[in-house]
């Protein structure tokens, strides 16, 4: 990535830090800040106390889901909220509760990203509305990564691709133009998806008439519905799983006994993220003889000049290194507990899911894996999502057996969650009409023609071995890179629901060596493409940039299917 790509992104921060400041300012009086918790991590991106002391915010209350009480010091109140229906009239009834206790209070709404009409017409329906002020904020992606952006937008799957909330759209498509003004207009567009398509329309609209880019060469934005399958294979990468397994909720890792992993910081983690869960184990195990080779120095009888050169410099940071080890020891061992008795099981399982070997038994294995509960309730809905999917459907003996087994061990409520699933067509009946029909046609398209030149491409030793044949964005990075494929020619594999889009006039502005991919994925995105990513920007030679609405795994996907 270019130093200036860098420093653009590095000022987004500070982009959003002046939208939130101009409006608690535009706010006057003093203030108590009121912020829904995972807003609450995700601000620490864009403002620190001090910038808010400056815009005369008393006091910071945080407020979670399932407990929900608003008692404010102050005489107004500023709630910075999502844009989630039920939480947002969960809060408006807090909020009459309150102003019948207090009538002197004054609230302001500050939604992320965007004030809906929905979200007016609840606060009218609740009589709050004249009573209540609304702000939008529309904050920008925040940096997760090197080249990895993200709006932290929670729900989006069940928003956009369950519930076909529309009313998203236009605040991540004015996302999307602050990101083309601080970049430029990009040279070539491939958009697949429906959700991608509504969207970029709406770019188009307002931004075109920009000025030629210099930074981004190729601009690919897909929907999550486009390629559920790298969301549903199990990790193969360590971040992948840590996340699979913990959920990394904003860049922080949760284990047992109060210990924690902090991905910005964590030096151990940045080494390892990206490598195979075996590799780990390996490196921690040298990383521990190390330490204890350190330790040991210590104690063969140094001389008082050398105990303080030690003691000053080396002491502080082999003991940081020790508590990094350890707590990645105490992740690999809730892995191993988690799913380490199956991982070889279920690579094997996957992979003759995806290259259709052997359907029925497919089944059965996933079936014993339910009956025995070797598996959590969200693991053993992605593989059978896994096998509907590529098989587009299951036989109707199948899934009611399946379906019965499920809601006999996890309960009856789960008809809700089979009923989305449903929707997002991933655990399905199959029809007698289809029986003939090729298997997930568009993805197969691009199995057959790629098999053999990704099989080319040498990733590096420290690489995962099995990212960079599975995924369906590389593969198009990859057509377009070794130019067996132009953008327009892309199209031309789908059937539906894809446009192209070329800056002819500014092919000839584009001086650098390495091009420049911008992937916009809306419904969230994996650690494991992400693994995938980089490897290929290295093999390649190429800039990555993952601008996404969120970043996902199978257990969270499952989970916002589940009531």
């Amino acid at each position: 990535m270019s130093t200036g790509m860098k420093e653009k992104l590095q000022a987004l921060p500070e982009i959003s830090k002046l939208q939130l400041i101009n409006i608690l300012n535009n706010i006057s009086g003093r203030k108590d800040l009121i912020l829904h918790e995972t807003v609450l991590k995700n601000i620490n991106h864009v403002v620190n106390i001090h910038d808010l002391r400056s815009c005369d915010v008393e006091k910071i209350y945080k407020i979670d889901l399932n407990n929900i009480s608003i008692v404010i010091k102050s005489d107004i109140g500023v709630i910075v909220t999502y844009d989630q229906f039920s939480h947002i009239k969960t809060l408006c009834h807090q909020v009459s509760t309150e102003l019948r206790r207090k009538e002197n209070i004054k609230y302001h709404f500050v939604i992320i990203p965007a004030v809906t009409s929905a979200i007016e017409i609840l606060l009218e329906e609740e009589g709050l509305y004249g009573l209540v002020e609304l702000h939008s904020f529309l904050w920008q992606p925040i940096v997760m990564d090197i080249n990895v952006i993200s709006l932290e937008l929670p729900q989006i799957i069940s928003g956009l691709f369950l519930k076909k909330n529309l009313l998203l759209v236009p605040g991540l498509a004015k996302s999307l133009e602050h990101l083309f003004a601080l970049f430029g207009q990009p040279m070539n567009s491939f958009i697949h998806g429906e959700i991608s398509m509504n969207i970029y329309e709406n770019v188009n609209k307002a931004c075109f008439k920009q000025t030629p880019s210099s930074d981004i060469d190729y601009f690919i934005m897909f929907d999550r519905s486009v390629d559920y399958a790298s969301v549903l294979l199990t990790p193969t990468t360590y971040v992948g799983l840590l996340d699979q397994i913990f959920s990394i909720d904003n860049d922080v890792i949760e284990l047992a006994n109060n210990t924690s992993i902090n991905k910005r910081k964590d030096t151990l983690l940045k080494e390892l993220k990206y490598r195979s869960f075996i590799d780990v184990s390996n490196y921690l195990k040298e990383k521990s003889r190390f330490i204890q080779n350190e330790q040991n120095k210590y104690k063969n009888n140094m001389s008082v000049p050398e105990l303080k050169q030690y003691i000053n410099q080396d002491l502080k940071s082999i003991l940081e290194l020790k508590k990094q080890v350890a707590a990645h020891i105490a992740a690999c061992e809730s892995i191993v507990n988690n799913i380490g008795e199956y991982y070889a099981e279920l690579s094997d399982l996957e992979n003759n899911i995806v290259n259709d070997i052997d359907r029925s038994e497919c089944y059965q294995h996933i079936s014993n894996m339910l009956l025995g509960q070797k598996l959590s309730k969200e693991h053993v809905l992605q593989l059978i999502c896994l096998l509907s999917y590529y098989n587009q459907g299951l036989p109707v003996d199948q899934y009611n057996e399946f379906k019965s087994d499920y809601f006999n061990i996890y309960g009856y409520e789960h008809l809700t969650t089979f009923h989305n699933l449903d929707k997002h067509k991933l655990l399905t009946k199959k029809s007698t009409m289809n029986i003939t029909d090729t298997i997930n046609a568009q993805t197969q398209m691009l199995n057959t023609e790629l098999k053999t030149m990704i099989n080319k491409l040498k990733s590096p030793g420290d690489a995962p071995p099995s990212t960079v044949s599975r995924f369906y964005v590389s593969r198009i990075i990859e057509l377009i890179v070794t130019h067996k494929y132009s953008v327009d020619n892309l199209c031309k594999l789908f059937t539906s629901n894809c446009q192209c889009y070329s800056n002819k006039t500014n092919e000839s502005s584009s001086s650098k060596n390495k091009p420049t991919f911008v992937l916009c994925v809306v419904g969230g995105i994996t650690h494991n493409e992400i693994a995938c990513l980089s490897s290929l920007e290295t093999n390649l030679d190429v800039n990555i940039v993952v601008y996404t609405t969120n970043l996902i795994n199978a257990t969270s996907f499952m989970q916002q299917c589940m009531p």
